[in-house]
């Protein structure tokens, strides 16, 4: 994930939105889209989870 956006910058407000939404999206991107696809939506929500993990340790 060398390439991932800055997910310090946004509120823990945004980061849970995100990250619903791609739970949300997960179905129809894994039906819909490519293999690689999932795997960056995956990464995505990966990664914000991650900010909000780090803010609360």
């Amino acid at each position: 994930m060398s390439d991932t956006a800055d997910y310090s910058k946004h509120t823990d407000e945004e980061l849970r939105a995100g990250i619903a939404r791609v739970q949300e999206q997960e179905g129809r991107i894994a039906a819909e889209d490519s293999d690689a696809a999932l795997d960056a939506a995956r990464e995505q929500r990966d990664a914000m989870q991650a900010e909000l993990d780090r803010r609360q340790s």
